[in-house]
């Protein structure tokens, strides 16, 4: 928080009104102006006309206000000078003062604007079906990435929609979504012009609901509703009588459109006569199914866009004082502040002038200035006036919008020459031109635009300017600057917030590819979890399409992001995962030991920072990036959850028909103390069988291919069988004393 003082100093003493200074500088915009000012219902405000001028200008200082009108037609500017008190004297002259500097720059920003995805279902022009709509009224290269969820389907998992279902332009992703692009709509929903998609929908299918994401393909960005998919629920219908809980209604749906403000229902028969007797039919043919009739939803968007506005700036001299005028006009919103200062020489070291200061100056830390622009006529744009004493070189300024919002010159300040003779030439080349012309693309680096600021205007700069990256960038988030010193204290407060005052035990980190685990230590540190885990999760090795047996340099990666935390936290085992992936897929159950007969994966080098899983949101759920082989996932948990490492257990598999299964594993894995430092030895790594055991206490074995564990000093007894899997536990063989 910054401590400023305002400037707002007024003398009664005289009060002086003069005919505008600047008409000569102003003129060419009148004959022709260079840009056109976009329609009225346009989104953005992506550009504007200079032609505007303001009507009254006030400037305050410690001796005069004085007002400026705005030009005249006439091509003989006549200036007025006239006392309108006993202090003031009269000047009379007839010439304006000719600018000796002009130059626009152009401003490249980013700006989030606001709209709204829509939902709507009604009837089509087949009245046997209805017609789903989604859409959304931001510009952008949207697609609809959707899937279904059918009426018997317990689970969270998308399945892909029948083909007539498909719009024109579907295409399918892998076996559980499909992408469909959005077109411009010519009649939407509200009448503004938005992108849509129409889904035909069967109002007694078998589909229960319809899940979707937006991508915008602009980007890259995903949008979702508070970080879930979003869910529209086509029917309601009553639980078997074996499942536990209550009647599944819209409100037991989840996602954004679970409930719905202007839903009609009504209720029909699953098995109607209208029914096809394709496989859209009920999966329950006596169950009663509750139809949605009609709905329409809106739901906020938001999306980061480019906007390119320009700044002017001339300079003139006043024929009477032999000040400076500088006059600064943009297109920028009117909220727009200069933060400014003048320099004496080529260091351009920046330092306030003396007065007359522009209205709404403040002072910034005894170093600078900050003036609010005023709103242009019409309310498009803003400008502001700056008189100058003799003797300076050069004006210094750098434009705020907010405060994360900072416009330079190519990065650097922007840079104003007030020297005649350093003008001269800029300004020649300038008023041969009729318009002003903004470059094409990025303003190039000129001598003027290599600014110079002491520590403290530096220190203002760079909290908008980061460092170079320490990992991998991500587009769907900030790319924090955790090298900076304040960034990092203020994660170790929120975190430390977060663990002491609301109550977290543990921290799971995305991501961690796109910063150095060197700050993960100082955070973990700071904040002192039972647990933290981080997911590094980049590609394993492939020759020709097929995964290589080698996949050291993959779990190297992982272990030495590890190892940069100073093993204060553990790592996502994607190495393991992988693996069990081909093995299992392709019956290759050898790719589960390596070459010195170890794990393959992170739990073979470093176990107790291993955290291994077979799938999670991301790989699983409704987004499949990953999916672990269908029907296999028990062979996955047996062999994770007998292994070191710390396993973790999917949420969607624990609400399965998996979950007893993977219960009864968990009990094994407790009642035997089996824990992340257990000693794996691998008997069997065949082409369609692997057996290990774990502690000299549990034996495990997965794949179709035969494993008995041999006799010794333990009994082996079968305590848990399942699809291709089999596990024993061992008991001690204790002989009887021999009688001599």
């Amino acid at each position: 928080m910054f401590s400023v003082s305002r400037v707002a100093v007024a003398h009664t003493m005289s009060t002086v009104r003069m005919e505008p200074l600047l008409q000569e500088l102003h003129h060419y915009r009148r004959q022709k102006p260079s840009h056109r000012r976009p329609p009225s219902n346009h989104p953005l405000k992506l550009s504007s006309s200079f032609t505007a001028f303001p009507k009254k200008l006030v400037v305050s200082n410690g001796r005069s206000f004085c007002y400026f009108q705005p030009p005249t037609p006439r091509r003989g500017p006549t200036l007025g000078v006239r006392a309108a008190s006993t202090d003031t004297t009269t000047v009379e002259t007839s010439e304006s003062a000719d600018p000796i500097y002009k130059k626009t720059f152009p401003l490249k920003r980013t700006e989030v604007v606001e709209g709204k995805i829509f939902v709507k279902l009604d009837h089509g022009k087949n009245e046997k079906k209805w017609v789903l709509t989604v859409g959304c009224n931001l510009p952008g290269k949207w697609v609809l990435h959707w899937g279904v969820s059918f009426v018997d389907d317990v689970s969270c998992e998308w399945e892909q929609a029948p083909s007539e279902m498909r719009p024109a332009g579907s295409v399918p992703i892998k076996d559980y979504a499909i992408e469909t692009p959005l077109k411009e709509s010519l009649s939407s929903v509200g009448g503004d012009t938005s992108y849509e998609v129409k889904i035909d929908v069967k109002p007694n299918s078998a589909i229960a609901a319809i899940n979707f994401v937006l991508k915008d393909e602009e980007t890259g960005a995903w949008y979702q509703h508070r970080g879930s998919d979003f869910r529209v629920p086509l029917v309601a219908y009553p639980q078997d009588d074996d499942k536990v809980g209550e009647t599944k209604g819209f409100g037991m749906w989840p996602g954004v459109l679970g409930k719905l403000s202007n839903v009609f229902v009504k209720a029909e028969s699953s098995n109607s006569k209208d029914q096809d007797s394709s496989g859209s039919e009920s999966r329950h043919p006596q169950q009663k199914t509750t139809c949605v009739e009609g709905f329409y939803e809106e739901l906020p968007i938001a999306k980061e866009i480019s906007v390119n506005n320009s700044v002017t700036v001339s300079v003139s001299k006043c024929p009477e004082t032999a000040k400076n005028l500088l006059y600064l006009e943009t297109d920028l919103p009117d909220n727009a502040v200069v933060h400014w200062g003048v320099c004496r020489d080529d260091t351009k070291t920046w330092e306030i002038p003396a007065a007359p200061h522009p209205p709404e100056t403040v002072v910034f830390k005894d170093k600078a200035l900050r003036t609010r622009l005023q709103q242009k006529e019409g309310g498009i744009g803003c400008w502001g006036l700056f008189t100058l004493e003799e003797g300076l070189a050069g004006f210094l300024f750098l434009l705020k919008l907010n405060e994360s919002t900072w416009l330079r010159c190519v990065g650097n300040d922007f840079y104003i020459p007030l020297s005649s003779s350093k003008n001269a030439n800029v300004v020649q080349s300038e008023i041969q031109s009729k318009d002003a012309q903004v470059p094409d693309g990025s303003t190039e680096a000129v001598e003027e635009s290599t600014a110079y600021a002491d520590g403290l205007i530096n220190e203002m700069r760079n909290l908008g300017r980061g460092n170079k990256s320490s990992g991998d960038s991500f587009h769907a988030a900030p790319n924090i600057d955790h090298s900076q010193d304040f960034v990092r204290k203020d994660i170790r407060e929120w975190l430390c917030w977060l663990r002491n005052d609301i109550g977290y035990d543990g921290w799971r980190l995305d991501f961690v590819r796109g910063f150095w685990g060197g700050y993960v230590r100082d955070y973990v540190d700071a904040s002192e979890p039972y647990f933290a885990v981080g997911e590094y999760w980049d590609s394993l090795s492939y020759t020709y399409g097929e995964m290589d047996r080698n996949q050291d340099a993959h779990r190297q990666r992982i272990v030495d992001w590890i190892n940069a935390t100073n093993g204060t936290c553990g790592a996502f085992d994607v190495t393991t995962k992988g693996i069990l992936h081909a093995a299992l897929e392709r019956c290759e159950y050898w790719r589960l030991s390596d070459e010195k007969g170890k794990p393959p994966g992170v739990l073979g080098w470093w176990p107790s920072r291993a955290v291994t899983f077979i799938e999670n949101h991301d790989t699983g759920s409704t987004q499949g990036h990953w999916r672990f082989p269908k029907g296999k996932e028990m062979q996955g948990y047996a062999y994770i959850l007998t292994h070191p490492g710390t396993p973790t257990v999917f949420y969607d598999h624990i609400f399965s028909h998996y979950q007893s299964e993977i219960a009864a594993l968990i009990s094994l894995r407790n009642r035997n103390k089996l824990n992340c430092r257990s000693l794996v030895k691998i008997i069997k790594a065949e082409r369609d069988v692997y057996a290990a055991i774990i502690d000299e206490k549990v034996a495990i074995k997965i794949g179709p291919g035969h494993y008995e564990p041999a006799g010794g000093p333990q009994n082996w007894n079968k305590s848990l069988e399942g699809g291709d899997y089999k596990v024993w536990e061992a008991s001690l063989v204790f002989s009887a004393p021999v009688c001599v």
